[in-house]
Order: structure tokens, then C-alpha cells, then sequence
């Protein structure tokens, strides 16, 4: 079992499903290490995900999406939102190289990364290994030009609680990178999506996520889905009819556009999303970015 890198000066307590608790961040990743793991078939291999079949939405939203709901992102890298998001590459705890999404979420370090609990940590504390955010990856292009942003290893990990990953609830977690050469990695891809806090009743304006679904495609092409933002019943969970979010896809941001780039949700499972709110993401927020930030709330349809 991992054990857990408990930095107490930067810890901040938050309440979660009614107890306090604080959120953790894991031991430091080895750089060379996972560098040196990934290459070109490790990635084809961590592609193809695992999971059940997709279920066809009853209404699609995205132009030019099909029954699932997803066009394909062409040209990831030339689109100034679709550059924010990336795969994240990861081996399980029983070894076996996987994927999950990520985006790339601005601080004033400019190096963090937005994605699930269930993406980086599993059942008995085991944290996911190896792990490598590659923005913008193209699985389909030439074998040097499927990186066009680089990789980055990360270098650690955040979740708002141990059992974060179980739940719609809480299933958040930020990833820290190590930096690779001279610019940041906003810097490399242009900017990062700002993170805003909501509740249930916030009537949320429509949203999009761009990822990389693995169940039903390559697993290797960014795809792209547009949906409603709905109040889970008896949960703060948010409902995403008209994606049908799959493996793969987890850990994607919903984002919208409204005189920023802004992330409320990221992708727990099929149809549900784990909003960002202030007991489970502000504390999270501050130990990741070591600072005081405050996360604004989210501007809303009424």
C-alpha cells in the first residue's frame, strides 16, 4: 500500500458529506522514470479501454455528434480550448498501462492539471503509477507528431479525501507536472480553463467536454460533446444527458465559455459528473496551488 505525503502546513481542512477531513496529495512521482516508460506502443496499449458498451443518448446536442453524442476534435492542437485538454496516461494498480482525460487548469504556477479521483488513486489506497498528461494527443498522427504540446510526467497528485473516487459526490482530483524546458505548461498550450464552484439549483448553462472515449472508438482521437448540466437526484452530482460519458473519458472537464474559459464538472461516469464545490475543491485548490486563492462562484443562466 502507498502511503501518504502529509504536508500539514499546507493542508486545509474541508467538510465532505458532513466530517471533516483534509485532502491528501501522494509520494512524488520518479520524472525519468515515467518518461522513459511511455513509449509509442505503451501509449497504443494504455488507448483501448475498458468497460461496458456505450448507451445511445436520446438527444444529441453537439453539432454533428453521433448517437453517442461525440464528433471528433480534428486538429486538437490548432484549437485554443481543445489544446487545454489532453489523455492522461497512467498504469493501474495491477499493472496495466491505461488512460483516462484531463485539462489543463490555470493557477499562477501554471502547472496543474484537472481530473478525477478515480483517475489517479484505486480501492486500498493504491495510487495510480507512471502517470503522463500529454495535451492535445493525437493517436492517429505520425508516431513524432502525436505530442505536439510534449509530455509531461506528473509529479503529484490531490484528491479532496481517500474514499474521493468512490462517489459523483467527490470522484475530483488536481495533478501537479514537473516543468520540461523553459516554458510553463500553460505557456506550452496557451492558457488553462479557470475553475468556478457551484450547488444544486444553480441552473448551469450547457457545457462541453473534450476527451478521449475509449469504449466504441481508438481510444487515441480527442472527441468533443455538448450537453445539459442538470441537478442529480438526491445528489450534488451533476446529470450530462446527452453525452454518453464512457471509459475513458472520465476525468474530463465540462466546460463553458462566458467571458473566460471556465470548469464545473468533471466526468465520474456514465451521465454523471462531480460538480466543483466549495467543501470538496476550494481546500483542494489551495493545497495543490500552495497559495490562498479563492475560487470563484460560477455564473449562471438566471
Amino acid at each position: 500500500m502507498q502511503g501518504l505525503i502529509a504536508l500539514s502546513s499546507l493542508f486545509v481542512c474541508a467538510s465532505v458529506l458532513g466530517a471533516t477531513v483534509e485532502p491528501v496529495q501522494s509520494p512524488e512521482q520518479d520524472e525519468a522514470a515515467v518518461l522513459a516508460f511511455w513509449d509509442p506502443a505503451r501509449m497504443r496499449q494504455a488507448e483501448r479501454a475498458v468497460g461496458g458498451p456505450a448507451n445511445p443518448v436520446d438527444e444529441v446536442l453537439t453539432e454533428n455528434g453521433d448517437h453517442l453524442g461525440f464528433v471528433r476534435e480534428a486538429h486538437a492542437h490548432q484549437g485554443a480550448l481543445s489544446s487545454r485538454a489532453g489523455i492522461l496516461f497512467y498504469v493501474s494498480g495491477d499493472g496495466v498501462p491505461q488512460h483516462c482525460s484531463a485539462t489543463v487548469l490555470k493557477s499562477a504556477q501554471e502547472n496543474l492539471v484537472l481530473t478525477a479521483a478515480h483517475c489517479v488513486i484505486e480501492r486500498g489506497e493504491v495510487w495510480k503509477q507512471k502517470m503522463l498528461f500529454v495535451p492535445a494527443y493525437d493517436g492517429a498522427a505520425a508516431e513524432g507528431e502525436r505530442a505536439p504540446f510534449g509530455r509531461w510526467p506528473i509529479r503529484y497528485k490531490y484528491i479532496p479525501h481517500l474514499e474521493a473516487y468512490r462517489s459523483e459526490e467527490s470522484d475530483l482530483a488536481i495533478v501537479s507536472i514537473f516543468a520540461q524546458g523553459d516554458q510553463s505548461l500553460e505557456q506550452a498550450v496557451g492558457g488553462g480553463s479557470r475553475a468556478c464552484l457551484s450547488e444544486r439549483g444553480s441552473q448551469l448553462p450547457n457545457s462541453q467536454i473534450w476527451g478521449y472515449p475509449g469504449v466504441s472508438y481508438s481510444g487515441g482521437e480527442m472527441r468533443r460533446c455538448l450537453s445539459r448540466m442538470d441537478d442529480l437526484e438526491g445528489s450534488s452530482g451533476v446529470g450530462t444527458p446527452n453525452c454518453s460519458t464512457i471509459s475513458g473519458s472520465s476525468g474530463s472537464a465540462f466546460r463553458f465559455q462566458q467571458n473566460d474559459d471556465w470548469a464545473i464538472a468533471v466526468v465520474h461516469g456514465s451521465g454523471q459528473s462531480t460538480r466543483l464545490r466549495e467543501s470538496t475543491f476550494q481546500a483542494l485548490y489551495r493545497l495543490a496551488s500552495g497559495s490562498d486563492a479563492v475560487v470563484p462562484r460560477c455564473l449562471t443562466k438566471g
